[in-house]
C-alpha cells in the first residue's frame, strides 16, 4: 500500500508540471554532441528539453565492429563448403557433378549473405549506444537533474520493443511496447503502468499510409499520423508531423482520457523508438 501511494504521489507531481493538453514538438537543427527535442505547450507556459548524448566513437566502433563481422561471415560458409568438396573429389567427377558443384557454391554463398546481414544488425546493435533520451523541465535546466529518463531495456530488440520511463529518483513510472509482428503492417504502441496494466494504444493512421511511408522512395518524409486511443477505440488524441526542414510535430489529446505526461512521452518514442 504504501507503495502504491508512493507511485501516485509521483504521478501527481508529474500531472502537476505537465498541464496542457496541446504540444509542439521538434528538432534543433544543429546537434552534434547532443540530440533531442524541444517541447512548448502551445500558450508558452511549459517548456522542456529532451537530450540523448551522442557517442561518436562508440557508433563508429559498432559499424567497425558489424562490417568486420560481416565479411568474416560472408566468406566463412563459402570456404567451407570449397573444402569440402574439394576433399570429398566431387569437383573432379563427371559434369553433373560439375552441376551439383555450382548449386551448393551458390547457395552457400546466399545463406551466408542472409546470414552475415543478420550478424551485422546484431553487431551494430549490440555494441552502440542505447537510445536513451533525457527529459528535463526547461530549455536552460540542469541537466544532471532530468524529469523522467526514458530508456530501452535491451540494445537489441527482435520481436518486442520495450522502453521504461523513471523519474528522477529512479522510479519506474511506466513502460512503452511494441510488438514487431502486430505492427507489421501498421505501427502499434502500447503504454502500460508501473505494475504492467493496459492505459492506451497509439496506432499509425492507416494500413495505406504506413505501407507507402515504407515501400515509397522517399516514403519517410510523408507526413507521419498516429492516433491515441484505447484498445483500438474512438481516438482521444493525435500525433502528427508537421512539413518542415526539420523534424516539427504537433500533439493534441483529451485531457481526461490520458495524463498529459504519459502522451508527451508517447510522442517522443514514436519518433525515437523508430529510430527516425
Amino acid at each position: 500500500q504504501q507503495k502504491t501511494s508512493d507511485k501516485i504521489s509521483m504521478a501527481s507531481s508529474l500531472q502537476s508540471v505537465f498541464t496542457s493538453d496541446k504540444y509542439q514538438i521538434q528538432q534543433p537543427y544543429f546537434q552534434l554532441m547532443k540530440e533531442g527535442y524541444e517541447i512548448a505547450s502551445l500558450d508558452g507556459r511549459e517548456k522542456f528539453r529532451a537530450e540523448r548524448p551522442r557517442s561518436w566513437m562508440k557508433t563508429f566502433l559498432s559499424r567497425l565492429l558489424g562490417i568486420v563481422a560481416f565479411l568474416v561471415s560472408l566468406t566463412t560458409l563459402p570456404t567451407l563448403m570449397f573444402i569440402v568438396i574439394r576433399a570429398s573429389g566431387m569437383s573432379s567427377e563427371m559434369n553433373s557433378g560439375f552441376e551439383l558443384t555450382r548449386i551448393i557454391v551458390v547457395a552457400s554463398m546466399l545463406l551466408s549473405f542472409v546470414f552475415s546481414v543478420v550478424i551485422y544488425m546484431l553487431i551494430t546493435k549490440w555494441v552502440a549506444p542505447k537510445r536513451k533520451l533525457f527529459l528535463h523541465k526547461s530549455i536552460d535546466a540542469d541537466p544532471a537533474t532530468p524529469i523522467l529518463t526514458i530508456e530501452p531495456t535491451s540494445g537489441i530488440f527482435l520481436f518486442n520493443h520495450e522502453y521504461q520511463v523513471k523519474n528522477s529518483s529512479g522510479e519506474l513510472m511506466s513502460i512503452y511496447k511494441k510488438n514487431v509482428f502486430e505492427s507489421f503492417f501498421r505501427k502499434k504502441w502500447h503504454c502500460h503502468s508501473a505494475d504492467g496494466q493496459y492505459m492506451f494504444s497509439a496506432t499509425e493512421d492507416s494500413i495505406f499510409w504506413s505501407l507507402i511511408r515504407r515501400v515509397v522512395f522517399f516514403g519517410e518524409y510523408i507526413r507521419l499520423q498516429f492516433h491515441f486511443n484505447k484498445n483500438g477505440g474512438k481516438p482521444f488524441g493525435q500525433f502528427i508531423r508537421r512539413f518542415s526542414l526539420r523534424d516539427k510535430y504537433s500533439l493534441e489529446f483529451q485531457p481526461q482520457a490520458v495524463d498529459s505526461w504519459l502522451a508527451v512521452v508517447a510522442a517522443l518514442l514514436l519518433d525515437t523508438g523508430e529510430e527516425r
